[in-house]
């Protein structure tokens, strides 16, 4: 028996170019929940999330929020992972283009977490849909720090957390 509360949800990811499928169990063959495909648009993630029988729904490119260093966009086009670093937020649009949600991104070191999800998302959108569209989300981030500049000692990847200086 499962250590964990019956009903789980499994979300399988398959690569990001193909996205990501949420699932009501650990075999291809459950029922699927959702699927969030990512697109991209001049080098800046899009999301579209589908949900099983319902309307899907599109991100719009990880606008930047703050100014400060870096790309406007969350964007594959970052020089340095301090690139990387800041507070975005993408719209989220029904079929016909109205504003339905966001979804925000907080990435940097002097955060509470080094990565903050935060989402206002239509009822047709579950939250294990809204899982995967964040695992999505993640992998597109790990994929654009691990392709940029690492401007750290040794290379020893991104500076997730402050480190106070005696």
């Amino acid at each position: 028996m499962s250590p964990y509360a019956a009903p789980y949800i499994t979300v399988a990811i398959a690569s990001a170019e193909s996205g990501t499928i949420a699932r009501a169990g650990l075999q291809t063959s459950d029922k699927p929940l959702g699927r969030v495909r990512p697109s991209w648009d001049d080098n800046a993630i899009r999301l579209h999330l589908e949900p099983p029988g319902g309307q899907p729904v599109k991100l719009g490119v990880f606008r930047r929020t703050e100014s400060g260093g870096g790309t406007s966009v969350l964007t594959r086009d970052a020089q340095t992972i301090l690139d990387v670093r800041g507070r975005y937020q993408a719209t989220l649009l029904d079929a016909t283009g109205a504003q339905v949600g966001w979804m925000r991104l907080r990435i940097g070191p002097y955060e509470p977490a080094p990565r903050i999800y935060e989402a206002k998302l239509p009822a047709g959108v579950s939250d294990e849909l809204a899982v995967a569209a964040v695992l999505s989300l993640a992998s597109e981030i790990d994929w654009i720090e691990a392709n940029t500049q690492n401007v750290y000692q040794k290379d020893r990847g991104p500076l997730i957390q402050s480190i106070p200086i005696p």
